[in-house]
């Protein structure tokens, strides 16, 4: 990533073991962007698990200035760390 790029990532230990349980092989996984929701053009990925009710279940968050394939793949190996 660039000097000049912002990227905070949250999982609570809830979310974690969360994750354990809706995640595996053949789970769906999805991930949803947002923005122009604040003032410093921040962007805000969900990473989130299907759960038992077809209900989204957040793994993790992520604020980051941009949203693209490079800070997507730091985004998801914290994930894949963390996990």
């Amino acid at each position: 990533m660039r000097d000049d790029d912002f990227m905070l990532t949250i999982a609570s230990d809830a979310q974690l073991v969360g994750t354990k349980a809706f995640c595996g092989p053949m789970k769906e996984v999805c991930m949803d962007s947002t923005q122009g929701m604040n003032s410093y053009e921040f962007q805000l990925t969900t990473l989130m698990a299907i759960d038992e009710h077809g209900e989204g279940f957040p793994i993790a968050f992520c604020y980051s200035n941009r949203v693209d394939e490079l800070s997507m793949c730091v985004f998801l190996q914290v994930c894949k760390e963390l996990l």
